[in-house]
């Protein structure tokens, strides 16, 4: 059986294809589209209740449906040359998505600050929420992010990406404000080459692969430190706490990955 962690990476690969840009785009550059993958439950009501919300934003100009068949379509062509894991994978192990197009940069770039992605990851209906790119603005509520149900992932981790520059004094400093948050069991240092490494043992990429999924969610493969927390109450400390605001204000930290509220 086909994981749904597995099939959600696949998906966020898949969406390269959707969304047309990455995070290198100007801010007058094509606007990326924003994908809401459909839970397997999904009913025809919720679906529509979707649909209306995206139609709702600021700049839309169409909302489509991706269906499992067109999703497996692009995945077949993407992963050609990888019969080990297009054998792993059918049109039902991929989710159906919407895919919201807007009308500029600037469109999407509002969207991304907004609080539209929790709304929509509140929505019945919903699996997960994708937009593609690293925003370039700094905000802080853009830096933080949910992080993906990668396969060996725990729901009791949050990651902390960190800038290539950043030195061992500074990483020292981000250890030790997380090290001293209640409910903070381990702080794991990777480097570049030991997240890259990662994602290719764990789903059998390829160097192309990797630079794809690299290209459109950058921070996964960033230096990074994996924080362990003790239990679910201690995930609720940190996502409902100040923490992940203060790591944005520190220059050194990229994005804070936490996991979906």
């Amino acid at each position: 059986m086909w994981k749904k962690a597995s099939a959600v990476l696949v998906t966020v690969l898949l969406d390269t294809g959707l969304a047309g840009c990455t995070s290198d785009d100007k801010a007058d550059g094509p606007a990326p589209a924003i994908s809401v993958f459909l839970a397997g439950d999904v009913t025809e009501q919720q679906k529509q209740a979707i649909e209306t919300r995206l139609r709702a934003v600021p700049g839309a100009v169409e909302v489509t449906l991706s269906t499992r068949e067109q999703a497996y379509q692009r995945f077949k062509e993407l992963f050609k040359d990888q019969p080990e894991l297009l054998a792993q994978v059918n049109p039902e192990s991929l989710p159906e998505s919407l895919v919201l197009t807007v009308r500029d940069r600037d469109a999407f770039d509002r969207a991304a600050a907004s609080p539209l992605r929790t709304e929509l990851g509140q929505l019945p209906g919903v699996d997960d929420v994708v937009f593609p790119g690293k925003p370039g603005d700094g905000a802080v509520s853009e830096c933080v992010t949910d992080l993906p149900p990668l396969e060996g992932v725990t729901p009791n981790e949050i990651w902390v990406a960190l800038a290539d520059s950043a030195d061992e004094t500074q990483q020292q400093v981000v250890v030790a404000k997380l090290e001293a948050f209640p409910g903070v069991t381990d702080v794991v240092r990777e480097t570049r080459d030991q997240a890259a490494e990662g994602f290719q043992k764990r789903y059998g990429l390829d160097s192309d692969k990797l630079a794809e999924l690299a290209k459109l969610r950058p921070e996964l493969v960033k230096p990074r430190l994996r924080v362990t927390l003790a239990d679910a109450a201690a995930v609720a400390q940190v996502t409902t706490s100040d923490l992940d605001d203060e790591l944005c204000r520190t220059p050194w930290v990229e994005r804070v990955l936490i996991p979906p509220r």
